[in-house]
Order: C-alpha cells, then sequence, then structure tokens
C-alpha cells in the first residue's frame, strides 16, 4: 500500500512540475509578443512564427518599438537634454500598443476583408517605423554633439584612477624597509 502511494504521490508530483514549466514557458512566449512590457498583448502567439502578412506585421511593430525603448533608456542621462528622448520613446511605445490593436483586429478577420483593414494599419506602421528611425537619427545627432561632455566625464575617472595608482605607489614605498 505504501508504494503504491510513493507511485501516485511521484505521479502527481511530475505532473504537477510538468503543469507548472508549461505554464512558465507559455508565459514567457506570451511576453515575447509584447511591444511594450508593461501592456498584455492581445496578438496570437504564432504571430511568432506564422509567416502571415499580420503577423509579419507586428513583428515588424514589435522590433521598431524595442529600438524606441532602447534609444529613450540609452539617453536617459543626468544633466542638459534638449530633448526628452525617454519621454518620446515612451510615446512612441505607446502609439506602438494603439497600433498592436487595430493590427490585431484586421488580423482577426477573414479573406478580402483582412486585406482591406491591414492595408492601413501597414500604412501607419511604415509612419511609425520612420518616427522611430528619426528618433534614433536626432539621439545620436544629439550624442555626437554631447561627446565633448562625455569625454570630459572620462577624463575625470581616469584622473581619479591615477590618484589611487600614485597614492597606493606612496604607501607601497612608505612601508618598504
Amino acid at each position: 500500500m505504501s508504494l503504491l502511494m510513493a507511485l501516485v504521490g511521484g505521479f502527481l508530483a511530475v505532473v504537477f512540475l510538468a503543469a507548472v514549466t508549461v505554464a512558465l514557458s507559455v508565459r514567457s512566449v506570451r511576453r515575447m509578443l509584447r511591444v511594450m512590457p508593461e501592456a498584455r498583448s492581445p496578438a496570437p502567439l504564432r504571430w511568432l512564427w506564422s509567416p502571415s502578412a499580420a503577423a509579419c506585421q507586428h513583428r515588424r511593430l514589435r522590433s521598431a518599438s524595442s529600438i524606441a525603448r532602447a534609444t529613450g533608456l540609452r539617453h536617459d542621462t543626468d544633466g542638459w537634454v534638449a530633448a526628452d528622448f525617454a519621454t518620446l520613446a515612451r510615446a512612441l511605445e505607446q502609439e506602438a500598443v494603439n497600433l498592436e490593436a487595430e493590427l490585431v483586429r484586421a488580423g482577426r478577420t477573414v479573406g478580402r476583408a483582412r486585406r482591406v483593414l491591414l492595408a492601413p494599419v501597414a500604412d501607419h506602421i511604415d509612419r511609425y517605423e520612420q518616427s522611430v528611425a528619426r528618433l534614433v537619427a536626432t539621439a545620436d545627432d544629439w550624442s555626437s554633439c554631447t561627446q565633448i561632455a562625455t569625454a570630459m566625464r572620462l577624463q575625470q575617472v581616469d584622473d581619479r584612477l591615477d590618484a589611487v595608482r600614485a597614492a597606493t605607489s606612496a604607501v607601497r614605498q612608505a612601508d618598504a624597509p
């Protein structure tokens, strides 16, 4: 009897662990669909690999949104900034969420209606990608303009490291017999 209970308990433990693993895997895959990390995606899972027009547009939108987010994070610095790149990137991400809702709505229709509804969404995604490209270009131009400030910060770090090295050398000389 105890052997049977042990087998049933072991079987239930394996089933439970398998269920938890599957649930965590599905959760991870669903997160990969998001155009904005904080917003759940209504897109179907098959859009991660499907060759359909709606799925391809969704992947383009996801890529552009992640580029905008990375640009906003990269330029979230201290000091004076001519344009608040983080805020602009956040606005672009919010627009991606709105576009995703339109894309999913169009992608769920069938036949000719799908093509009719997808055309304007595809145009909006093209425009979105152009806006992201402009954000990245502007951020890169800003970085090249403010390179002096970056160089000055690096020089300050180098100066501090030189001072630490000189102090270490002085302590070693003082301790030497």
